[in-house]
């Protein structure tokens, strides 16, 4: 069987968690998220989002998960280790 080490999947988070949803521990998590400099609108993974590429400055924050899950975009992909027990050294998303 080969090796999941190392190798990412991509999720969609903000269609699977709402603030409905009960995260247990993971709402603890931090994870790094992109925004438009005025703080408003949905939470990105990645900067390259069509909406954030025509903002004027984008901002690179840290937020609990819980915190963030209720503006996760819905329609972006986050990268998330296939193994979890290795967390990647450069986070972009989880």
């Amino acid at each position: 069987m080969p090796s999941t080490r190392d190798e990412l999947r991509h999720v969609m988070l903000g269609a699977l968690f709402t603030p409905e949803v009960p995260l247990g521990p993971t709402r603890d998590i931090r994870i790094t998220l992109r925004v438009s400099a005025t703080g408003k609108g949905k939470l990105h993974g990645s900067a390259e989002y069509r909406t954030l590429r025509s903002a004027a400055s984008v901002n690179q924050i840290d937020l609990p998960f819980g915190e963030a899950v209720a503006r996760l975009c819905p329609s972006r992909r986050w990268p998330l280790p296939t193994d979890v027990r290795k967390r990647p050294e450069n986070r972009s998303g989880l």
